[in-house]
């Protein structure tokens, strides 16, 4: 199971890294005075961030699959029996799933 949760981790922090730097790239220049305005970006344009190509459900489930990984790796080097680290990593991949959700744009903290 320890390698289940591994690969999940993997996967889960490539995609946040991916995510964080997409999100970059595709921010509007401050220094060029036509990309400032914050509409410089629009859903069409092909430099739009992952937000706007892949939405909310994505970001969720990275960041799921993230929580899985670490919540799975966590309970399995605790000593717990398989079932239960299995558990809290479903348990684990949900709450933070919940959270970047929660925290996405456009949403109140």
């Amino acid at each position: 199971m320890t390698t289940l949760y591994a690969a999940a981790l993997v996967v889960g922090g490539l995609g946040v890294v991916l995510w964080v730097v997409l999100t970059v790239l595709a921010s509007p220049d401050s220094s060029d005075p036509d990309t400032s305005t914050p509409d410089a970006v629009s859903p069409s344009d092909s430099a739009a961030g992952p937000e706007v190509r892949w939405g909310a459900s994505a970001r969720v489930i990275i960041a799921g699959l993230f929580g899985f990984g670490m919540a799975g790796i966590s309970a399995s080097y605790a000593g717990w029996s398989d079932s239960l680290a299995l558990a809290m990593a479903v348990v684990g991949g949900a709450g933070l799933g919940g959270v970047a959700y929660w925290l996405g744009p456009g949403r109140s903290a």
